[in-house]
Formats: C-alpha cells, structure tokens, sequence
C-alpha cells in the first residue's frame, strides 16, 4: 500500500532529485539516516520567522518514493538510535517507527546504544510486535556481544549482510559505539571495543563475498569512523550515525593503502536526507554525487503515511492530552543549534 503512494509529487520534485552526472559503469544510489528518535511528526519552527517546518515520516516517505523513481538501484539505510527521545517512543516504544520503516522498505538499520536503553528485552519486543524475523529489515551490529537477555535478539541482529542491488553487490557491516556499555546500565550490554580489528575482520569476511561496495554502517560517531577509516583498508563508504552531524559533502579519509573512503552523516530526527550516487567500474568505486536533503515545506507529506502519523497522535493525545493539537507556548527569539 505505502509503496504505491508518489505520483502526486514527481513533476513537482523532479528538480530536487534530478542530477546530470553520465556514468559509464554500474549505479548505486544510497539514500541514509540516522538517529531519528521516533521523530515521526514534523519538527518546527525552521526558520528565524519562527515559520514551517521539517521533517517527518510523511516527508520521509515522499523522499523515498521519488528516490526510487528518479535513481536506479536505491539502497536504503537508517545508522541506528530510532529509540528515546519523543512521545511516539514514550508511547509505542520504537514499535511505530519499527513499522513505518519496513512498510517503507528499508534494508538494513545500524544497532544504536540507545536501542538498549528499556533492555534488551524491551527492544525484542518492540521488533517482534513490528515482523517475524527474518521477515524485515535485518539490524546489524559486528561487535555485540551476544549473551545472556540478548541471545533472542540474534534472531533480528546480524553481524553483516549482503544485498544485491541490481546488478552492484553490496557488503554491509556495523560497529557499535563501546560507550553502550557505559550508557546503557544496567541493561547488561556488552559491546567490544577492538572495533579496528573487528573492522578489519569484516571486511575479509564480506571481500569473500565478491562485494563491488562495502560500506560501514555506523553508529561510532565521526572521530572513531575516521579512525576505523585511516586504518583498516577496503571500506568504501561509511554512512555514520551517534553524534547528529550534518555533512554537506562526504569527508574523504586515506587508508594506509592509499584507497579512499566516503564518510556522511544527516544530522537528526529526520531533518535531512542524504543521498549518494556512486559508479561502480569493477574494483573502482567513484562518487559520482552528494545531495543533504532538507526535509522541509518543499517536500510534501505523502498522504497514506500522513493518515498513519495523524492516528499515532491521535493514540498519544488519547493517554497525554493535546500535546500535539494544542500549542504550549511560543518563542519571541530563534535558537539554532550547530551541530
């Protein structure tokens, strides 16, 4: 049903996600984000008028749809910490976005530390309430530690993934930032911190594979994915996530090889959308372009997830009040936080 939904905006955003690069070899777009929170409704005020306002699953789901229109062979990732943060986690746990993403049909979703922060068990059951396992996206973390309350999460988390996207071979794998084991106490985690390593073992692991990209599924924050970066060859693209940067263009990191590897990340809460276009010519991948996409009033919301946002509020206006029909309070000034 929700797949089926953009013909409405096509022509009008047919200048957002149009590019004139020509490409001899073969194409993958990847289409990222990344510690949403359950930020399912649009965030405001944008601008020093103190008017619009960004972001939004429904804004999301257009970007998708005319993504998948417009560009072949569209990978689509989310670098974790879907959890905390907002009403709709207070009151659906991360079951909601869990839903939406893979009506939406995202691929593969990055473990972030504040997944953990209900325990374990609390994330298996908002999983398990979203699909059967094997049956969704896969989430992905290379260096949890499985034991104890997390053992039945192994049904929903993976080391890595393979996932072929026309004719472009893609290798996925994720590091965990090793503070998951300080912020998520006393939720018993345990994640290691020889991500260099571990990196590296990935990235063997994944080679045997014949991938024609590898990419690095992030949630380290951006020092420790440039430190993975300038030392464990291989590793094409890192799509990060912790930290909530904004990155305008990818920041190329050497590794002591001399091969490259792209780092972005799209700040937060479904504020941006970042879109990568890569040529894939044998052993040889080259960006062909970068979009950050803001999620503003320019992008409409797509109806059918829209009808689904406005009922979640509903459900949370039913336990909380008018938290979200009713205004509060307002600002006489604008506050802009830099990431």
């Amino acid at each position: 049903m929700i797949k089926s939904f953009l013909c409405f905006t096509i022509v009008f955003l047919f200048t957002v996600f149009n590019n004139n690069a020509v490409a001899q070899g073969d194409i993958l777009t990847i289409l990222h984000f990344n510690d949403s929170h359950s930020t399912l409704s649009p965030l405001g005020p944008r601008t020093s008028s103190l008017e619009g306002t960004q972001g939004g699953m429904p804004r999301v789901a257009s970007v998708i749809g005319l993504t998948q229109a417009t560009e072949p062979n569209v990978l689509l990732l989310h670098a974790g910490d879907v959890s905390i943060g907002d009403l709709f986690f207070t009151k659906y746990f991360a079951a909601a976005e869990f839903q939406l993403m893979h009506s939406l049909g995202f691929e593969a979703m990055a473990v972030g530390n504040h997944e953990f922060d209900l325990t374990p068990d609390a994330l298996l059951g908002a999983l398990a309430s979203s699909f059967p396992p094997g049956s969704g996206f896969p989430l992905i973390s290379s260096n949890l530690i499985f034991n104890g309350s997390l053992l039945l999460l192994e049904e929903y988390i993976e080391p890595y993934t393979v996932i072929q996207k026309g004719p472009v071979k893609v290798g996925i794998f994720s590091l965990l930032t090793p503070e998951t084991n300080v912020f998520s106490q006393p939720a018993p985690i345990i994640v290691s911190d020889a991500i260099v390593e571990k990196a590296a073992e990935m990235v063997t692991t994944l080679s045997m594979f014949d991938c024609d990209v590898i990419i690095l599924l992030s949630h380290l924050g951006v020092n420790l994915d440039q430190v993975v970066a300038s030392y464990v060859p291989g590793i094409d693209v890192i799509i990060s996530g912790h930290d909530h940067y904004k990155f305008e263009s990818p920041l190329t990191i050497t590794d002591p090889l001399g091969g490259t590897t792209l780092l972005v990340q799209a700040r937060s809460n479904y504020m941006y959308a970042g879109k990568m276009k890569l040529e894939i010519d044998g052993d040889d991948v080259q960006l062909l372009d970068y979009q950050l996409i803001h999620l503003d009033e320019s992008i409409p919301e797509e109806p059918t997830v829209k009808a689904v946002v406005d009922n979640l509020i509903a459900g949370i206006e039913a336990t909380y009040g008018p938290v979200y029909s009713q205004q509060m309070g307002y600002a006489n000034a604008f506050f802009e936080e830099e990431a």
